[in-house]
């Protein structure tokens, strides 16, 4: 994701132009989104496989949603995209071990 908001800074602004709306109008059209579906499958798989621990996985799905669409917004949206190593590098930490370096 990283690599392709690198590459193409002004499409990866303009697929988050409006990611401000409220919340209601955000959230209701992720449940319908594959990519929702497919993360939220993701999600089920580690639980049930005992990679993480029991929680909603459509809760785990929508936060790690919105730190991605976060970590890309602040990355090219809200800087002119100097810092995107350092976030990626935060972002894939927290992904991965569940904390920043």
């Amino acid at each position: 994701m990283f690599d392709v908001g690198s590459e193409n800074v002004d499409l990866c602004r303009l697929a988050h132009l409006g990611v401000e709306s409220p919340i209601e109008e955000v959230g209701a059209s992720m449940p319908d989104s594959p990519m929702f579906l497919n993360i939220v499958r993701m999600m089920q798989v580690s639980i049930d496989s005992g990679e993480m621990k029991p929680i909603k996985p459509d809760f785990a799905a929508r936060l790690l949603m919105r730190l991605t669409s976060g970590a890309l917004q602040e990355a090219f949206c809200f800087s002119d995209g100097s810092d995107a190593e350092g976030l990626e590098e935060a972002y894939s930490q927290i992904i991965i071990r569940g904390r920043a370096s």
